[in-house]
Parts: C-alpha cells; structure tokens; sequence
C-alpha cells in the first residue's frame, strides 16, 4: 500500500479531462472524470492506525521489553511510546 496526495492526482486528472474536452474525445475525458470520482470515493486512512501498538512486557531482570520491537528498556517507567521503534503503548500487561 502507498500513500498518496489524492487531491493533486485529482487535480491532475482534472487538466487531463479538460485536454480531452478540448480535443473533443468526450470519452476520454469521461474516463478521467470517473476516475476521479473513484479516487474520491475511496476510503481514508486515520494516520494514529499507520502507528505501531504494543505494550510492555515486565523483564526477569527489571526493566520491560517492548512487545512489538523486543528491544529491552532497563527502567521500569511505562512510558506512553517505546524509545526504539515508537509503537503506543496499550495497558495490558
């Protein structure tokens, strides 16, 4: 999967459509208008789902490891967000 700008692909395709009305290809531009209107009718994405999740893991030693990354953290402090990979972090324990 890839993100995209849709509205400047949109915009685009927009310059592409008037080109074929110019040209008189109604067809053409057709297509571009219905692609358009698919790219705006397509689902979005919430940015906070593209963050990984996790939670901590309480270490033998001390200190929690970091469910979704496995990297150690040597303090017991549970913070919101792991150091190393940046995943939120979920209160199941």
């Amino acid at each position: 999967m890839r993100l995209i700008d849709a509205d400047t692909v949109c915009k685009k395709l927009e310059g592409y459509a008037r080109d074929c009305e110019e040209a008189d290809d109604r067809v053409a531009g057709g297509v571009f208008l219905d692609a358009i209107s698919e790219i705006q009718d397509a689902p979005t994405i919430d940015p906070k789902d593209l963050q990984p999740h996790g939670h901590w893991i309480e270490h033998p030693t001390g200190g929690l490891v970091c469910s979704h990354c496995h990297r150690y953290k040597p303090d017991e402090w549970r913070s919101m967000c792991c150091p190393n990979c940046g995943a939120r972090m979920r209160e199941e324990m």
